[in-house]
Parts: C-alpha cells; sequence; structure tokens
C-alpha cells in the first residue's frame, strides 16, 4: 500500500485556506463554517509533535476529518499527502494569493510530521525485497529515511523502491524531500531523472506485452534512428541510410508510444518544479537520454519477451555501468545525466552496439 498516493483526491482535499489564533478557531468551529461557507470539522493546533499527548490529539483530529476512513497507522501519512498537495495548489496559484500566509504552517507540519518515528516502515519505502528493508525501521523518523533513500542511494539505486512508487505518492515523496535541509537539488533531480528513465522502461515493456517484442523493437529503433535517402555513386538508384540520434530532446517523445499523446504523465513530472524544469527546458539531459534509449533498444531487440520493467531497468543500470568501466572518461547516464555530452553519447552508443553484437 502506498499511503502517500491518497492526498491526491477530492476526498482528502480537507485543508482549509486559513490559519488563526485559538480564540478564532473556537468561534470558527461554533459556527461549522467560514464567511465563504466551508465547512469546519476540526482545528489543529500547531503544537510540538514529539509530545505524545499532542500527536495523539493530532491523530484523532485527523481521523475525524478524513471520517476514519484510514487506519491510525498511516493518517499522519495521509494527511502529508494532502499537505504536499495543498503547497502545491499555493505555488501553482490555485489558491488565492491573500491565502499564501499559510505556506509556512503547512511547510512547518510537513517537517514535524516528517520528525516523528513509527511512520516510515508505513510509507512504501520498504516493499518485500527491498535493500531499504533492513535499513528503515519503526523508529526512524520519516525525514532520516528520506536521507537514506535520496542521498544513499549508490549501492541501492538499482532496486529503489522510489523508482517503482506510483507518480502520485512518488511526487508527494519529491516534494517532502525537497523541504528537508540536509537533501540537495541535485539528489532529487537525480531521482526524477531515473524515475523518467523507469517510466519509459515501463512503457516499452507495455507494448511488448500488447504488440510482441519485434514490434516493440521496430518502434523504438525508428525513434533513436533517423533514416535519409541518398543518390547511389553511379546514380542508378536511392540508397536508405540509417543515422543514429546521438541526441534526444524529452519533447521528441511526446506522442510516440513512449509518452502517448493521451497521457498526462509529463504533467504529473512537471509538478516537481525546478527538478523536471532542469531535465525537459535546456539540453543538458539530451544526450544521456539519447544514450538510454539506444541501450534499451540494443537490450530488448530481437524476439525475447520482458515481463517485468524493473528487471529491465537493472539490466540497462548494470549495462551503463558496465560500458563505463570499460571505456574510461564516461559518465554514468543514470547517476550523472546531465554531465554526459554529445562525444560522450557516441562513444556509449557505439560500444553499446558492438556489445550487443559481441
Amino acid at each position: 500500500m502506498y499511503p502517500l498516493v491518497l492526498g491526491n483526491y477530492p476526498e482528502t482535499d480537507v485543508i482549509l485556506p486559513i490559519t488563526c489564533c485559538d480564540g478564532c478557531a473556537s468561534l470558527l468551529l461554533q459556527a461549522g463554517e467560514l464567511p465563504n461557507e466551508d465547512r469546519v470539522t476540526v482545528a489543529l493546533p500547531l503544537v510540538p509533535l514529539h509530545k505524545r499527548e499532542n500527536r495523539q490529539l493530532w491523530e484523532d483530529k485527523l481521523g475525524e476529518v478524513y471520517g476514519h476512513r484510514f487506519r491510525d497507522s498511516i493518517v499522519f501519512l495521509v494527511f502529508l499527502s494532502t499537505l504536499c498537495t495543498t503547497i502545491e495548489d499555493l505555488v501553482d496559484g490555485a489558491i488565492q494569493s491573500e491565502c499564501q500566509t499559510l505556506m509556512p504552517s503547512l511547510e512547518w507540519c510537513c517537517r514535524e510530521l516528517s520528525k516523528l518515528p513509527g511512520i516510515s516502515t508505513m510509507a512504501g519505502l520498504t516493499p518485500v525485497g527491498s535493500p531499504l528493508l533492513g535499513v528503515v525501521n519503526d523508529t526512524m523518523p520519516l525525514q532520516q529515511a528520506l536521507r537514506v533513500t535520496f542521498q544513499g542511494f549508490q549501492s541501492t539505486i538499482h532496486q529503489s523502491p522510489l523508482l517503482e512508487y506510483p507518480i502520485d505518492g512518488f511526487l508527494v515523496l519529491v516534494r517532502l524531500a525537497g523541504l528537508m535541509e540536509d537533501v540537495s537539488p541535485e539528489d532529487v533531480e537525480r531521482f526524477v531523472w531515473m524515475r523518467l528513465l523507469h517510466y519509459l522502461a515501463e512503457q516499452h515493456v507495455q507494448l511488448q506485452k500488447k504488440a510482441g517484442p519485434g514490434e516493440a523493437s521496430t518502434a523504438l529503433q525508428n525513434l533513436v534512428n533517423k533514416q535519409t535517402e541518398t543518390s547511389n555513386e553511379r546514380g542508378a538508384g536511392i540508397e536508405a541510410i540509417t543515422d543514429r540520434c546521438y541526441a534526444v530532446p524529452l519533447s521528441a517523445l511526446d506522442g510516440t508510444y513512449l509518452i502517448p499523446s493521451d497521457s498526462d504523465i509529463l504533467e504529473q513530472f512537471l509538478r516537481t518544479g525546478s527538478p523536471y524544469s532542469a531535465i525537459a527546458d535546456t539540453d543538458k539531459y539530451h544526450a544521456a537520454l539519447a544514450v538510454f534509449l539506444h541501450l534499451m533498444a540494443t537490450l530488448t531487440e530481437g524476439s525475447q519477451q520482458i515481463w517485468d520493467d524493473g528487471d529491465l531497468f537493472v539490466k540497462l543500470q548494470y549495462r551503463a555501468d558496465k560500458l563505463c568501466r570499460t571505456e574510461d572518461g564516461l559518465r554514468d547516464i543514470f547517476f550523472e545525466g546531465k554531465l554526459v555530452d554529445e562525444k560522450g553519447a557516441v562513444r556509449l552508443i557505439t560500444a553499446a552496439y558492438e556489445v550487443a553484437v559481441a
């Protein structure tokens, strides 16, 4: 279960755009509504949550406002998801500008809840088989679990649960990580990049299952290669020449089977803010994206059916790591995607096809 997904639904949109003193809160509760006729159910006091009685008070109040639809053990995680969704609405201007004073209170709530022990293991970071299973425990605050997940991933990234986390919940984790002082913007950007690559692998596996490995392979080859026609030397006919693409902007995939025109996935990633902008609005990742697509083309070429996108993604990472170790001076497209230039892409892609035919 992924409770951090749940704050994106209308029935969990429970935060009213107002903070007030205790006296006003009491009056509003008695009235049962705001002047704009929004219904008031409960008021949460902004008190330190490390005290047991305060934490229990919040848990009881949130259980009430959510109609006791969720277990007590995940109610704080659901509320974190609701908080992040509300913060996003504030940033996007979906909530009126006069309510911007609410932002510091919402961010304070996120930080306070993230300091609490006992909720990390319920956040979906430790599914069966996860390398974090023996690291994240009931005594670890969520902010520490996020730090381990976003920073200490070099040895565990191949099986990181974040890469398969449902996109709505992944966006909540990204926003929470962005509020933590010891999680750098570079770490967050790297994970957004890798989650995007994982999504592309998911789409390729889906096409394999739907249309077969052969058609999926052809579709991918058509994306990573350009066909040009030229007259032969004697002028007796037209020859088709295949040129490999060594830089691919994300926009070039829009409308293809990897990013279908009816999909809102790019809008979802756009919600991460600056991490996605660095990927989509600059040319920093164009070479790395081309390498990734060519790697996937070499690994999935032929008639072999791939059933699990997670397995495919792990194989892609191992292949990329192997190429970087055998080719001096090359950058890893997963960990250092924005540092891969077109010259490096040419070397990596050439090496990938040489390995494939060896």
